[in-house]
C-alpha cells in the first residue's frame, strides 16, 4: 500500500503534468511572432564573406563563437552543436534584404488577411519568376487603419540560394524552422518567414489526412454509384432496345404475311389475264358461227371447252360445211364428230363436227397448241 508522501509526490506529478501540459496548449495558441518573441533561437546569418551564429540570450540574440566568419560547413557543424544543446530552440536562417528581390503592392484593405496568398497567386504574372523556383513572404506595413487600401511589400529569394544551406542542415539532423530577412541598412530583422507557407501547407496535408481518405471514400462511394448507374441505363436501355426489336419483328412478319398475300394475288391475277388472254369469247365464237354458216344449217347443240367447239345440228349437207372453216380466222381444224344421218322428217342430215377455236390475234387456242407441241 503506498504511503502518504509517496500519494502526495503522484499527486503532485500529476499537477505538475497537467499545468505544462496546460501550458504547451496555451503557447501554441498564441500568434507565431509572439511565440517567437520567447522561444531560443539559433540562427544562421548569410553575410558576403562567410556565415555568421547568433543564438538567444536574456531574450536577444547575441554572436555566437565570437562572431566570427564561418564557411558553410564550419557554419552547420555549429549549428547542429548548439541544437543538440538546447534541443527545443527554433533554428533559423537570416538572408540580407539585398538578395531578395521586392515588390511593393496596394490592396484593398479587406484583402489584408489574404495577402500572402493573393501575392503569391499573382507571382508568375507580374514577375519573371515562377512560384516554384523561389520562397515568398509578404509584409503588410503598418499605417493609420483608415484608407481603404494598404501597402504590401512581397519579397522573395531565389531557392537555389538556400536549399543548399538547408540540405547540409537536413542532412546534419538539424530541421530549419525558419527562414528571415534582415536589412544591412538599418541592421532591422524584418519580421517575415519564407517557409511559413509550406509548413502551413504541411500543417494541412497532415490535418487533411483523415478529410483526404473520407474524400477519397467518397470518390469511391461515387465511381461505384456511377457504375451501378451506368449498369442499370444500360440495363434499361438494353431491356428498351429489345421490346424495340421484338416489336419491329411483328411488323416485320406481319408486312411479310401481307407481301405474300398480296404476291398471290398478284400471280391469281397474273393468271387470270393469261387465261382471258389464252381464251376466246363465246359471244365472240357464237358471233362468228353465225356470219360462216348458211342460214340453212340449224344448230341443236353448241358445246365449247378449253378451246374446243362441239356444235351438232341439221344441214343440207354435213360434209360440204367443213370447206367453210378452212379459211377462218377463228377456226381450224374442222372435221367430222361422228358420222351423217340423214333425217328423213326434216329432210336433212344431222351432223356433228368439232373445231378448234384460236386466240384473239390468229393464234391457236390453248388446248390446239399444247396439241401440236
Amino acid at each position: 500500500m503506498p504511503t502518504i508522501a509517496q500519494t502526495i509526490a503522484a499527486a503532485n506529478s500529476g499537477v505538475i503534468g497537467f499545468f505544462k501540459w496546460w501550458g504547451e496548449e496555451l503557447g501554441g495558441l498564441l500568434p507565431q511572432r509572439v511565440a517567437g518573441r520567447t522561444a531560443a533561437k539559433i540562427v544562421i546569418c548569410v553575410g558576403p564573406e562567410g556565415y555568421r551564429l547568433l543564438e538567444s540570450g536574456g531574450g536577444k540574440l547575441r554572436p555566437a563563437r565570437g562572431g566570427a566568419e564561418l564557411s558553410a560547413l564550419d557554419a552547420v557543424g555549429a549549428v547542429g552543436e548548439l541544437a543538440r544543446a538546447n534541443s527545443a530552440a527554433e533554428v533559423g536562417i537570416r538572408v540580407p534584404l539585398t538578395s531578395c528581390f521586392v515588390r511593393s503592392v496596394e490592396l484593398p484593405r479587406s484583402a489584408q488577411e489574404d495577402a500572402s496568398r493573393i501575392l503569391d497567386l499573382d507571382l508568375e504574372r507580374a514577375t519573371p519568376f515562377k512560384l516554384k523556383d523561389v520562397y515568398c513572404a509578404t509584409l503588410v506595413e503598418n499605417d493609420d487603419g483608415r484608407g481603404p487600401q494598404v501597402r504590401a511589400r512581397h519579397l522573395m529569394i531565389k531557392r537555389s540560394s538556400v536549399e543548399p544551406l538547408l540540405g547540409e542542415l537536413n542532412a546534419s539532423g538539424v530541421a530549419v524552422d525558419f527562414i528571415d530577412c534582415w536589412d544591412d541598412g538599418d541592421g532591422q530583422t524584418l519580421p517575415v518567414n519564407f517557409l511559413a507557407s509550406q509548413q502551413q501547407l504541411g500543417a494541412a496535408a497532415r490535418g487533411g489526412l483523415s478529410v483526404l481518405s473520407v474524400l477519397l471514400a467518397l470518390l469511391a462511394l461515387l465511381g461505384v454509384s456511377a457504375l451501378l448507374l451506368a449498369n442499370s441505363r444500360y440495363q434499361t436501355a438494353l431491356d428498351s432496345v429489345q421490346g424495340q426489336v421484338h416489336q419491329a419483328r411483328a411488323q416485320a412478319t406481319s408486312v411479310r404475311r401481307a407481301l405474300d398475300t398480296s404476291e398471290a394475288a398478284l400471280t391469281e391475277i397474273e393468271q387470270l389475264q393469261r387465261l382471258k388472254l389464252a381464251t376466246t369469247p363465246t359471244v365472240e365464237v357464237m358471233d362468228a358461227l353465225t356470219k360462216l354458216l348458211p342460214n340453212s344449217v340449224w344448230l341443236t347443240d353448241f358445246k365449247l371447252e378449253s378451246g374446243t367447239l362441239d356444235i351438232t345440228g341439221l344441214a343440207k349437207s354435213g360434209a360440204a360445211l367443213l370447206p367453210l372453216f378452212e379459211h377462218s380466222p377463228l377456226f381450224a381444224d374442222a372435221g367430222l364428230a361422228s358420222g351423217v344421218n340423214f333425217d328423213p322428217q326434216e329432210n336433212k342430215e344431222r351432223f356433228s363436227l368439232r373445231l378448234r377455236v384460236r386466240q384473239q390475234g390468229g393464234e391457236p387456242a390453248t388446248a390446239e397448241r399444247e396439241e401440236k407441241r
